[in-house]
């Protein structure tokens, strides 16, 4: 080693430099290179991005009830889908769940029960009628050719009318609607069409048969 003011050698183990007699402080034993820590990095924070996925599946969430309440409830073509159906395939209850609950007994049966029989044995002479006339493999077709709205002053009078016989509706919209019925034969052939002129009154979400001007389905 050397002296730090002189420069001098110094032999190891002296404490004072030969040369000017400074003193000289010995070196620290050498000792284990303390270990390096290598610090991990901090995991990432997933705060906000998991408040981003909430908020969209919110969004969706709110956009499926907005729809719902909206455009929700049975359409006039499912209403007149249900009275077809009905009519062609003797199937009583579908035709009921199309007439308001509230004026079912003005077809003149007891009970919903007594009215399905009863619209049953109507549609069963029909549909015996079309068996005759073009044995049992003979289907139909339907569409919906116009479609005309109430006006407002249209859809108060039906509405009283309803009045007139007690039933309290609140009719939100109305319609009149000419379905063309084709029925086929049994090689698929158009055999008879028929024009059916419907009025479908709205009450709420939902689309009903008008009870005044259904007697052409039968």
């Amino acid at each position: 080693m050397f002296c730090g003011k002189c420069g001098a050698p110094v032999p190891d183990g002296a404490a004072f430099c030969p040369g000017c007699g400074n003193p000289v402080r010995p070196a620290p034993p050498a000792g284990p290179v303390p270990p390096v820590t290598v610090a991990s990095p901090a995991p990432r924070r997933t705060k906000y991005r998991l408040i981003g996925l909430a908020a969209i599946a919110l969004a969706v969430l709110l956009v499926v009830v907005l729809v719902t309440v909206l455009f929700g409830g049975r359409s006039y073509r499912k209403a007149v889908d249900q009275l077809m159906r009905g009519v062609m395939e003797t199937d009583a209850g579908r035709i009921l769940d199309v007439i308001p609950d509230e004026v079912t007994g003005a077809l003149g049966y007891s009970s919903r029960t007594a009215a399905e029989e009863g619209l049953n044995a109507v549609l069963s002479y029909t549909t015996g009628a079309l068996d005759e006339a073009y044995g049992p493999s003979w289907s139909y077709t339907y569409k919906i050719d116009e479609r005309e709205p109430y006006s407002s002053r249209e859809r108060m009078d039906l509405q009283e009318r309803y009045a007139r016989y007690g039933y309290d509706l609140d009719l939100s919209d109305a319609l009149e609607v000419e379905v063309e019925l084709t029925i086929r034969d049994a090689g698929g052939r158009a055999a008879e069409q028929q024009d059916i002129d419907l009025t479908l009154i709205r009450l709420g979400r939902n689309w009903y048969l008008d009870i005044f001007h259904m007697g052409g389905a039968f």
